[in-house]
């Protein structure tokens, strides 16, 4: 079973992926992003790595993207 603070961490990994994308006008048409892994606390950051296919809607070539935060919220 996993720990409510495991599960608030992955929420909030979440939300810290959206709120690191590319403005939602382009966000759709530009990249998919998914997975998100490595949810951790280093050194005074959130940090949240996920899988990216920057170069278009469909599935492709899989790269690495990176988010990390103080606060979870700037």
């Amino acid at each position: 079973m996993l720990s409510a603070g495991f599960m608030a961490a992955c929420g909030l990994g979440m939300l810290l992926i959206y709120l690191f994308r590319v403005p939602s006008e382009q966000k759709d048409e530009l990249r998919k992003e998914a997975d998100p892994n490595g949810l951790c606390y280093y050194k005074g950051r959130w940090h949240v790595f996920y899988q990216l296919h920057p170069y278009g809607t469909q599935w492709g070539l899989c790269h690495w993207g990176h988010v990390s935060s103080e606060d979870m919220v700037t």
